[in-house]
């Protein structure tokens, strides 16, 4: 499997508050993302240059 649908690695990362890669899936997009949590967004699977960046910045800054 390349994918988890909502459940235990997105409630993990959001406990030790670790960055994570999200697809925008429905369910993310209608409950998740209007709670205000913070993830590296997805648009249809697609890894954009912005997605990589985003994410090197928060593995390289463990402050952030």
């Amino acid at each position: 499997m390349r994918y988890e649908r909502f459940g235990n690695g997105l409630l993990e990362a959001f406990f030790y508050r670790r960055p994570m890669l999200v697809n925008r899936y429905p369910v993310y997009v209608r409950d998740i993302a209007p709670t205000g949590v913070e993830y590296i967004e997805l648009d249809g699977g697609r890894l954009t240059p912005e997605a990589v960046e985003r994410a090197a910045e928060l593995l390289d800054d463990p402050e952030v």
